[in-house]
Protein backbone atom coordinates (compact mmCIF):
# COMPACT_ATOMS: atom_id res chain seq x y z
CA UNK A 1 0.00 0.00 0.00
CA UNK A 2 1.56 3.47 -0.90
CA UNK A 3 1.67 6.18 1.96
CA UNK A 4 0.33 9.42 1.83
CA UNK A 5 2.17 12.28 2.93
CA UNK A 6 0.30 14.78 5.00
CA UNK A 7 0.58 18.48 6.00
CA UNK A 8 1.57 18.91 9.33
CA UNK A 9 -0.12 21.44 11.08
CA UNK A 10 -0.49 22.91 14.62
CA UNK A 11 1.01 19.71 15.83
CA UNK A 12 -1.07 17.95 13.88
CA UNK A 13 -0.64 15.81 10.62
CA UNK A 14 -3.52 16.69 8.18
CA UNK A 15 -4.64 14.67 5.06
CA UNK A 16 -6.45 16.57 2.08
CA UNK A 17 -8.95 15.32 0.10
CA UNK A 18 -6.91 15.27 -3.20
CA UNK A 19 -3.42 13.67 -3.98
CA UNK A 20 -0.82 13.76 -6.23
CA UNK A 21 1.83 10.56 -6.94
CA UNK A 22 5.04 10.99 -6.06
CA UNK A 23 7.44 8.97 -8.82
CA UNK A 24 10.53 7.80 -8.99
CA UNK A 25 12.54 9.86 -11.61
CA UNK A 26 15.00 6.35 -11.79
CA UNK A 27 11.85 4.45 -12.82
CA UNK A 28 8.52 6.29 -13.25
CA UNK A 29 6.38 3.42 -12.48
CA UNK A 30 7.30 3.72 -9.00
CA UNK A 31 5.39 5.71 -7.06
CA UNK A 32 7.14 6.75 -3.77
CA UNK A 33 4.18 7.63 -1.71
CA UNK A 34 0.88 10.09 -2.13
CA UNK A 35 1.26 13.43 -1.64
CA UNK A 36 -1.61 15.39 -0.25
CA UNK A 37 -1.98 18.58 -2.22
CA UNK A 38 -3.54 21.74 -0.24
CA UNK A 39 -5.01 24.96 -0.59
CA UNK A 40 -5.08 28.61 0.56
CA UNK A 41 -7.71 27.03 3.45
CA UNK A 42 -4.89 24.82 4.24
CA UNK A 43 -2.46 27.73 4.47
CA UNK A 44 -4.69 30.09 6.37
CA UNK A 45 -5.37 27.25 9.26
CA UNK A 46 -1.34 27.34 9.51
CA UNK A 47 -0.85 30.83 9.78
CA UNK A 48 -3.07 31.28 12.11
CA UNK A 49 -1.63 28.66 14.10
CA UNK A 50 1.88 29.96 14.12
CA UNK A 51 0.55 33.51 14.73
CA UNK A 52 -0.72 32.36 17.99
CA UNK A 53 1.77 30.41 18.93
CA UNK A 54 4.47 33.06 18.02
CA UNK A 55 3.96 34.95 21.34
CA UNK A 56 5.02 31.62 23.52
CA UNK A 57 7.92 30.28 21.23
CA UNK A 58 8.97 34.09 20.85
CA UNK A 59 8.96 33.73 24.93
CA UNK A 60 10.90 30.40 25.26
CA UNK A 61 14.62 31.08 26.43
CA UNK A 62 17.33 30.76 23.96
CA UNK A 63 18.72 27.55 26.08
CA UNK A 64 16.00 25.90 25.26
CA UNK A 65 15.51 26.51 21.65
CA UNK A 66 18.79 25.66 21.68
CA UNK A 67 18.32 22.49 22.77
CA UNK A 68 15.49 21.63 20.87
CA UNK A 69 17.72 22.92 17.66
CA UNK A 70 20.44 20.72 18.31
CA UNK A 71 18.51 17.39 19.00
CA UNK A 72 16.96 17.80 15.65
CA UNK A 73 19.95 18.32 14.17
CA UNK A 74 21.32 14.63 16.17
CA UNK A 75 18.63 12.89 15.08
CA UNK A 76 18.46 13.85 11.50
CA UNK A 77 22.04 12.72 11.22
CA UNK A 78 20.93 9.53 12.71
CA UNK A 79 18.72 8.68 10.27
CA UNK A 80 20.83 10.07 7.21
CA UNK A 81 21.07 6.78 5.82
CA UNK A 82 17.30 6.51 5.76
CA UNK A 83 16.55 10.30 4.86
CA UNK A 84 18.74 9.78 1.98
CA UNK A 85 17.54 7.02 0.30
CA UNK A 86 14.34 8.35 0.36
CA UNK A 87 15.48 11.44 -1.29
CA UNK A 88 17.74 9.74 -4.31
CA UNK A 89 14.71 7.61 -5.25
CA UNK A 90 12.38 10.86 -5.36
CA UNK A 91 14.55 13.50 -6.67
CA UNK A 92 17.16 11.44 -8.44
CA UNK A 93 20.47 12.59 -6.92
CA UNK A 94 22.55 9.77 -6.47
CA UNK A 95 22.54 7.88 -3.34
CA UNK A 96 26.11 9.13 -1.84
CA UNK A 97 24.99 12.81 -2.27
CA UNK A 98 21.71 12.27 -1.26
CA UNK A 99 22.93 10.83 2.20
CA UNK A 100 25.55 13.69 2.57
CA UNK A 101 22.47 16.52 2.20
CA UNK A 102 20.76 14.59 4.94
CA UNK A 103 24.51 14.90 7.08
CA UNK A 104 24.20 18.46 6.17
CA UNK A 105 20.65 19.48 7.17
CA UNK A 106 21.26 17.96 10.42
CA UNK A 107 24.46 19.90 10.68
CA UNK A 108 22.64 23.21 9.77
CA UNK A 109 20.53 22.61 12.80
CA UNK A 110 23.26 21.75 15.48
CA UNK A 111 25.20 25.41 13.72
CA UNK A 112 22.02 27.66 14.50
CA UNK A 113 21.49 25.60 17.71
CA UNK A 114 24.53 27.58 19.10
CA UNK A 115 24.19 30.60 17.16
CA UNK A 116 20.63 30.81 18.97
CA UNK A 117 22.75 31.14 22.15
CA UNK A 118 24.44 34.69 20.39
CA UNK A 119 21.66 36.81 19.82
CA UNK A 120 23.56 39.62 20.98
CA UNK A 121 22.60 43.00 21.16
CA UNK A 122 24.71 45.99 22.28
CA UNK A 123 24.82 48.83 24.97
CA UNK A 124 26.34 52.37 24.72
CA UNK A 125 26.63 55.22 26.00
CA UNK A 126 24.46 58.12 24.99
CA UNK A 127 26.27 60.72 22.62
CA UNK A 128 24.29 63.48 25.60
CA UNK A 129 25.03 62.72 29.20
CA UNK A 130 21.35 61.49 29.72
CA UNK A 131 21.16 57.62 30.25
CA UNK A 132 21.79 55.01 27.89
CA UNK A 133 21.54 52.78 24.24
CA UNK A 134 20.26 49.42 24.12
CA UNK A 135 20.31 47.43 21.11
CA UNK A 136 18.27 44.22 20.33
CA UNK A 137 17.34 41.40 18.27
CA UNK A 138 13.88 40.54 18.17
CA UNK A 139 11.99 37.62 16.03
CA UNK A 140 9.56 39.17 12.42
CA UNK A 141 6.86 36.69 13.34
CA UNK A 142 5.44 34.36 11.07
CA UNK A 143 7.78 33.28 8.22
CA UNK A 144 7.09 31.87 4.79
CA UNK A 145 9.36 29.17 3.53
CA UNK A 146 9.25 27.97 0.27
CA UNK A 147 11.62 24.95 -0.94
CA UNK A 148 12.55 24.08 -4.64
CA UNK A 149 12.79 20.39 -4.94
CA UNK A 150 16.97 20.17 -6.18
CA UNK A 151 18.16 20.14 -2.37
CA UNK A 152 15.06 19.62 -0.46
CA UNK A 153 16.41 18.61 2.86
CA UNK A 154 19.38 21.13 3.08
CA UNK A 155 17.42 24.17 2.37
CA UNK A 156 14.19 23.36 4.35
CA UNK A 157 17.10 23.36 6.95
CA UNK A 158 19.04 26.49 6.34
CA UNK A 159 15.56 28.37 5.84
CA UNK A 160 14.16 26.96 8.89
CA UNK A 161 16.84 26.18 11.71
CA UNK A 162 17.35 29.87 11.37
CA UNK A 163 14.14 31.35 11.65
CA UNK A 164 13.33 29.39 14.64
CA UNK A 165 16.84 30.04 16.22
CA UNK A 166 15.38 33.52 16.06
CA UNK A 167 12.32 32.82 18.07
CA UNK A 168 9.94 33.02 14.47
CA UNK A 169 7.40 30.59 13.86
CA UNK A 170 7.29 29.01 10.33
CA UNK A 171 5.00 27.37 7.32
CA UNK A 172 6.85 26.06 4.94
CA UNK A 173 5.40 25.10 1.10
CA UNK A 174 8.01 22.11 -0.48
CA UNK A 175 8.28 21.52 -3.73
CA UNK A 176 5.61 18.73 -4.66
CA UNK A 177 8.80 17.63 -7.10
CA UNK A 178 9.75 16.02 -4.11
CA UNK A 179 7.52 15.92 -0.97
CA UNK A 180 8.60 12.50 0.69
CA UNK A 181 12.26 13.53 1.95
CA UNK A 182 10.32 16.59 3.74
CA UNK A 183 7.71 14.89 4.97
CA UNK A 184 10.65 12.25 7.20
CA UNK A 185 12.39 15.17 7.82
CA UNK A 186 9.35 16.72 9.35
CA UNK A 187 8.46 13.20 11.27
CA UNK A 188 11.92 13.40 13.04
CA UNK A 189 11.04 17.41 14.12
CA UNK A 190 7.73 16.56 15.60
CA UNK A 191 8.77 14.09 17.41
CA UNK A 192 11.58 16.19 19.18
CA UNK A 193 8.97 18.01 20.76
CA UNK A 194 8.69 21.28 18.65
CA UNK A 195 5.37 23.33 20.43
CA UNK A 196 2.22 22.64 18.16
CA UNK A 197 2.26 25.83 15.60
CA UNK A 198 5.92 26.69 15.60
CA UNK A 199 6.51 24.66 12.63
CA UNK A 200 4.18 23.95 10.14
CA UNK A 201 4.20 21.89 6.08
CA UNK A 202 1.35 22.26 3.89
CA UNK A 203 2.08 20.92 0.56
CA UNK A 204 0.72 21.96 -2.98
CA UNK A 205 1.32 23.89 -6.07
CA UNK A 206 2.95 27.29 -6.26
CA UNK A 207 -0.02 29.19 -7.58
CA UNK A 208 -2.49 27.86 -5.31
CA UNK A 209 -0.48 26.94 -2.18
CA UNK A 210 2.57 29.15 -2.43
CA UNK A 211 0.80 32.34 -3.88
CA UNK A 212 -1.90 32.16 -0.32
CA UNK A 213 1.41 31.86 1.83
CA UNK A 214 3.01 34.78 0.40
CA UNK A 215 -0.36 36.95 0.63
CA UNK A 216 -1.29 35.81 3.60
CA UNK A 217 -1.57 39.16 5.84
CA UNK A 218 0.13 37.42 8.34
CA UNK A 219 3.40 36.30 7.23
CA UNK A 220 5.96 39.06 7.63
CA UNK A 221 8.62 37.58 5.76
CA UNK A 222 8.97 35.19 2.89
CA UNK A 223 11.85 32.77 2.37
CA UNK A 224 11.62 32.05 -1.19
CA UNK A 225 14.32 29.49 -3.29
CA UNK A 226 13.07 29.67 -7.05
CA UNK A 227 13.40 30.85 -10.32
CA UNK A 228 13.74 34.39 -11.23
CA UNK A 229 9.84 34.81 -13.21
CA UNK A 230 8.41 32.89 -9.83
CA UNK A 231 10.52 35.10 -6.87
CA UNK A 232 9.02 38.28 -9.05
CA UNK A 233 5.79 37.08 -8.26
CA UNK A 234 6.48 36.48 -4.73
CA UNK A 235 7.74 40.15 -4.42
CA UNK A 236 4.42 41.49 -6.19
CA UNK A 237 2.55 39.91 -3.30
CA UNK A 238 4.47 40.13 -0.62
CA UNK A 239 6.17 44.13 -0.76
CA UNK A 240 2.24 46.22 -0.48
CA UNK A 241 1.82 45.09 3.12
CA UNK A 242 5.80 45.77 3.50
CA UNK A 243 7.15 42.09 4.33
CA UNK A 244 10.32 41.31 4.48
CA UNK A 245 11.27 39.24 1.80
CA UNK A 246 14.52 36.92 1.01
CA UNK A 247 14.76 35.62 -3.11
CA UNK A 248 17.54 33.38 -4.33
CA UNK A 249 16.71 33.33 -8.01
CA UNK A 250 19.35 30.79 -9.64
CA UNK A 251 22.47 32.05 -12.08
CA UNK A 252 24.02 31.72 -15.17
CA UNK A 253 27.23 30.60 -13.66
CA UNK A 254 30.98 31.28 -15.40
CA UNK A 255 34.01 29.22 -14.62
CA UNK A 256 37.17 30.82 -16.11
CA UNK A 257 39.79 28.34 -17.21
CA UNK A 258 43.49 30.95 -17.63
CA UNK A 259 45.91 29.60 -19.77
CA UNK A 260 48.46 29.06 -17.06
CA UNK A 261 46.35 26.41 -15.62
CA UNK A 262 46.28 22.73 -15.06
CA UNK A 263 44.58 21.93 -18.30
CA UNK A 264 43.31 18.48 -16.75
CA UNK A 265 42.90 19.94 -13.19
CA UNK A 266 41.03 22.36 -14.81
CA UNK A 267 38.52 20.66 -16.40
CA UNK A 268 37.83 18.29 -13.82
CA UNK A 269 36.95 21.06 -12.04
CA UNK A 270 34.53 22.52 -14.70
CA UNK A 271 33.09 19.32 -15.47
CA UNK A 272 32.26 18.27 -12.02
CA UNK A 273 30.81 21.95 -11.50
CA UNK A 274 28.47 21.75 -14.53
CA UNK A 275 27.33 18.17 -14.45
CA UNK A 276 27.19 17.14 -10.79
CA UNK A 277 23.81 16.86 -9.32
CA UNK A 278 23.03 16.28 -13.12
CA UNK A 279 23.36 20.18 -13.14
CA UNK A 280 19.85 20.44 -11.08
CA UNK A 281 21.98 23.43 -8.93
CA UNK A 282 21.67 27.02 -8.97
CA UNK A 283 25.42 27.45 -8.50
CA UNK A 284 25.98 24.61 -11.27
CA UNK A 285 28.70 25.79 -13.52
CA UNK A 286 26.84 26.67 -17.49
CA UNK A 287 29.22 28.01 -19.14
CA UNK A 288 33.29 27.40 -19.53
CA UNK A 289 35.46 30.33 -20.44
CA UNK A 290 38.99 29.19 -21.74
CA UNK A 291 41.72 31.51 -22.74
CA UNK A 292 42.82 31.13 -25.91
CA UNK A 293 46.41 30.39 -25.58
CA UNK A 294 45.39 27.32 -23.67
CA UNK A 295 42.28 26.60 -25.59
CA UNK A 296 43.42 23.66 -27.86
CA UNK A 297 44.43 21.82 -24.24
CA UNK A 298 41.91 22.37 -21.86
CA UNK A 299 38.62 21.40 -24.84
CA UNK A 300 41.16 18.16 -25.11
CA UNK A 301 40.29 17.25 -21.47
CA UNK A 302 36.76 18.34 -21.25
CA UNK A 303 36.00 16.37 -23.88
CA UNK A 304 37.82 12.95 -21.99
CA UNK A 305 36.57 14.23 -18.71
CA UNK A 306 32.66 14.64 -20.09
CA UNK A 307 32.76 10.96 -21.92
CA UNK A 308 33.95 9.62 -18.97
CA UNK A 309 30.59 10.43 -17.02
CA UNK A 310 28.03 7.60 -16.58
CA UNK A 311 24.17 8.14 -16.11
CA UNK A 312 21.98 5.91 -14.21
CA UNK A 313 19.79 5.26 -11.88
CA UNK A 314 20.38 7.11 -8.31
CA UNK A 315 20.88 4.17 -6.61
CA UNK A 316 22.90 2.34 -9.08
CA UNK A 317 26.66 2.53 -7.31
CA UNK A 318 28.31 2.87 -10.96
CA UNK A 319 26.66 6.11 -11.60
CA UNK A 320 28.52 9.01 -11.41
CA UNK A 321 25.34 11.24 -12.30
CA UNK A 322 21.33 10.78 -11.56
CA UNK A 323 18.18 11.46 -14.11
CA UNK A 324 16.71 14.59 -14.09
CA UNK A 325 14.05 14.99 -11.21
CA UNK A 326 10.71 15.62 -13.65
CA UNK A 327 10.22 14.79 -17.72
CA UNK A 328 9.91 18.28 -18.55
CA UNK A 329 13.50 18.81 -17.58
CA UNK A 330 14.26 16.55 -20.21
CA UNK A 331 12.59 18.02 -23.11
CA UNK A 332 13.72 21.79 -21.86
CA UNK A 333 17.32 19.90 -22.12
CA UNK A 334 16.65 18.95 -25.98
CA UNK A 335 14.61 22.17 -26.83
CA UNK A 336 18.07 24.15 -25.52
CA UNK A 337 20.73 22.38 -27.31
CA UNK A 338 18.32 22.24 -30.69
CA UNK A 339 18.58 26.16 -29.99
CA UNK A 340 21.88 26.51 -29.22
CA UNK A 341 22.62 24.25 -32.05
CA UNK A 342 21.09 26.27 -34.50
CA UNK A 343 22.81 29.52 -33.16
CA UNK A 344 25.97 27.74 -35.04
CA UNK A 345 26.99 25.96 -31.97
CA UNK A 346 28.62 22.55 -31.60
CA UNK A 347 27.81 19.24 -29.31
CA UNK A 348 31.53 18.40 -28.87
CA UNK A 349 31.44 15.66 -25.94
CA UNK A 350 28.50 13.63 -24.09
CA UNK A 351 28.26 10.84 -21.35
CA UNK A 352 27.15 7.62 -21.66
CA UNK A 353 23.55 6.69 -20.31
CA UNK A 354 23.81 3.22 -18.87
CA UNK A 355 19.87 3.13 -18.19
CA UNK A 356 16.55 2.84 -19.69
CA UNK A 357 15.69 6.11 -20.72
CA UNK A 358 11.67 4.93 -21.56
CA UNK A 359 11.79 4.36 -17.86
CA UNK A 360 13.53 6.95 -16.33
CA UNK A 361 14.39 11.06 -17.28
CA UNK A 362 17.95 10.21 -18.08
CA UNK A 363 19.85 13.14 -20.01
CA UNK A 364 23.38 12.82 -20.63
CA UNK A 365 25.83 15.26 -19.94
CA UNK A 366 26.57 17.74 -23.03
CA UNK A 367 29.60 20.08 -23.56
CA UNK A 368 28.58 22.74 -26.88
CA UNK A 369 31.34 24.18 -28.18
CA UNK A 370 31.49 27.46 -30.41
CA UNK A 371 29.14 29.34 -28.75
CA UNK A 372 28.73 33.23 -28.40
CA UNK A 373 28.24 34.99 -24.89
CA UNK A 374 24.83 36.58 -25.83
CA UNK A 375 23.13 33.50 -27.56
CA UNK A 376 19.98 32.30 -25.74
CA UNK A 377 21.79 28.97 -24.02
CA UNK A 378 24.63 31.57 -22.51
CA UNK A 379 21.84 33.80 -21.25
CA UNK A 380 19.24 31.57 -19.26
CA UNK A 381 19.61 29.29 -17.06
CA UNK A 382 19.33 25.60 -18.21
CA UNK A 383 19.07 23.47 -14.83
CA UNK A 384 20.40 20.49 -16.57
CA UNK A 385 23.52 18.89 -17.52
CA UNK A 386 24.37 21.24 -20.21
CA UNK A 387 27.53 23.12 -20.41
CA UNK A 388 28.70 25.79 -23.32
CA UNK A 389 32.22 26.56 -24.06
CA UNK A 390 33.39 30.52 -25.02
CA UNK A 391 36.84 30.96 -26.29
CA UNK A 392 38.29 34.51 -25.54
CA UNK A 393 41.38 36.32 -26.09
CA UNK A 394 42.78 37.38 -22.38
CA UNK A 395 41.04 37.61 -18.83
CA UNK A 396 39.92 41.41 -19.36
CA UNK A 397 37.53 39.79 -22.05
CA UNK A 398 36.96 36.70 -19.53
CA UNK A 399 35.96 38.91 -16.64
CA UNK A 400 33.89 41.04 -19.18
CA UNK A 401 31.90 37.51 -20.56
CA UNK A 402 31.53 36.05 -16.97
CA UNK A 403 29.66 39.17 -16.37
CA UNK A 404 27.66 39.53 -19.66
CA UNK A 405 24.37 37.87 -18.02
CA UNK A 406 21.38 39.64 -16.00
CA UNK A 407 22.80 37.05 -13.11
CA UNK A 408 25.27 37.26 -10.46
CA UNK A 409 25.15 34.21 -8.44
CA UNK A 410 28.72 32.02 -8.72
CA UNK A 411 31.58 32.77 -11.00
CA UNK A 412 34.76 30.64 -10.91
CA UNK A 413 38.38 30.39 -12.37
CA UNK A 414 40.91 27.49 -12.37
CA UNK A 415 44.81 29.78 -12.49
CA UNK A 416 47.95 29.78 -11.21
CA UNK A 417 48.22 33.33 -10.70
CA UNK A 418 47.26 35.13 -7.32
CA UNK A 419 47.18 38.20 -9.11
CA UNK A 420 44.54 36.92 -11.47
CA UNK A 421 42.30 35.16 -8.94
CA UNK A 422 42.59 38.92 -7.33
CA UNK A 423 41.48 40.40 -10.30
CA UNK A 424 38.47 38.09 -10.93
CA UNK A 425 37.30 38.02 -7.30
CA UNK A 426 37.14 41.67 -7.56
CA UNK A 427 35.72 42.66 -10.89
CA UNK A 428 33.22 39.49 -11.41
CA UNK A 429 29.90 40.37 -10.30
CA UNK A 430 28.44 37.48 -8.22
CA UNK A 431 28.17 36.44 -4.31
CA UNK A 432 30.12 33.33 -4.76
CA UNK A 433 33.55 33.29 -6.29
CA UNK A 434 35.88 30.34 -6.63
CA UNK A 435 38.88 30.10 -6.76
CA UNK A 436 40.83 26.72 -8.39
CA UNK A 437 37.64 24.78 -6.60
CA UNK A 438 34.05 24.45 -8.27
CA UNK A 439 31.50 26.82 -8.72
CA UNK A 440 28.48 24.52 -7.25
CA UNK A 441 30.65 23.90 -3.15
CA UNK A 442 29.52 26.11 -0.44
CA UNK A 443 29.45 25.98 3.16
CA UNK A 444 27.16 26.18 5.81
CA UNK A 445 28.71 28.39 8.17
CA UNK A 446 29.38 30.95 5.24
CA UNK A 447 26.89 33.27 3.58
CA UNK A 448 25.12 32.12 0.93
CA UNK A 449 24.91 35.26 -1.33
CA UNK A 450 23.93 36.76 -4.56
CA UNK A 451 23.73 39.82 -6.49
CA UNK A 452 21.76 41.56 -9.63
CA UNK A 453 18.92 39.39 -10.71
CA UNK A 454 19.81 35.63 -8.50
CA UNK A 455 18.95 37.41 -5.35
CA UNK A 456 17.10 40.20 -3.20
CA UNK A 457 16.91 40.36 0.62
CA UNK A 458 20.13 39.33 2.40
CA UNK A 459 22.30 36.45 2.45
CA UNK A 460 20.97 33.10 3.53
CA UNK A 461 23.05 30.49 6.06
CA UNK A 462 26.04 31.62 8.39
CA UNK A 463 25.69 34.30 10.50
CA UNK A 464 23.95 36.81 8.14
CA UNK A 465 21.01 34.62 8.04
CA UNK A 466 19.58 35.79 11.08
CA UNK A 467 19.83 39.29 9.95
CA UNK A 468 16.95 38.26 7.52
CA UNK A 469 14.86 36.53 10.18
CA UNK A 470 14.97 39.16 12.88
CA UNK A 471 14.57 42.85 13.46
CA UNK A 472 16.75 45.35 15.10
CA UNK A 473 15.01 47.60 18.21
CA UNK A 474 16.94 50.17 19.79
CA UNK A 475 15.89 51.41 23.08
CA UNK A 476 17.32 55.15 24.73
CA UNK A 477 16.87 54.51 28.67
CA UNK A 478 17.57 57.68 31.40
CA UNK A 479 16.42 58.25 34.88
CA UNK A 480 13.38 59.38 35.75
Amino acid sequence: MTDTIRHYINGEFVASSRTEPDPNPSDSAEVIAECSIGGAADIDVAVRAAAAAGPAWRATVSLERARILDAIGTRIMERKAELGSLLAREEGKLLADAIAEAAKAGWVFKFYAGLALQLHGASGSRLSTEGETLISREPVGVIGLIVPFNAPLIITAWKAAPALACGNTVVIKPSELAPAAVDAMTRIIAAVGLPPGVFNVVYGHGAEVGQALVSHPEVAGVSFTGSEATGARVAIAAIPRLAKIQLELGGKNAFVIADDADPVKAAKLAVAGAFHGAGQRCTATSRIIILDAGYDAVVAALIAATKALRVGAALDPGATLGPLTTRSQLERCAEVIARATADGGRVIATGTVAADSKRGHYQTPILIDNTAADTSINQHEIFGPVATIIRVRDLDEAISVANATRFGLSAGIATGSLNRARLFRQRVRAGLIAVNQTTSGVDLNAPFSAMRASGYGGAEQGVEALHFYSVTKTAYIADA
